[in-house]
């Protein structure tokens, strides 16, 4: 269900569920969601919450920076720049991850 339909969770519910995911690391390893964000990346369109969860996962799981390289990689296949705010978080996460993010916007 996607944010804003009549069944749709509040963006703020959804926010808040993420935190509480990031907040049991003993669940939520960086494998697990090493592989969530990896199909989450293929949805169509990209979930507006895409890129913060990137951020909280690099933030809470530094060695997945080389991982979310490829991430970004496949997000500019999607033409994110299409989509404002999911652009602001790929801006913002790029200037989290630099010098490592740099090929990417090469």
């Amino acid at each position: 269900v996607a944010p804003g339909e009549a069944t749709a969770p509040s963006l703020d519910k959804l926010i808040q569920a993420t935190h509480t995911c990031f907040d049991l690391p003993g669940i939520y390893k960086q494998d697990v969601l090493a592989v969530v964000l990896q199909k989450v990346v293929e949805e169509t369109p990209t979930p507006m919450l895409f890129m913060r969860t990137v951020i909280q996962t690099i933030r809470l799981y530094p060695k997945l920076t080389n991982f979310v390289m490829g991430i970004l990689i496949r997000l500019i296949d999607k033409q994110v720049w299409t989509q404002s705010k999911l652009w602001e978080g790929f801006i913002m996460c790029c200037q989290i991850t630099m010098p490592r993010s740099a090929v990417v916007l090469l």
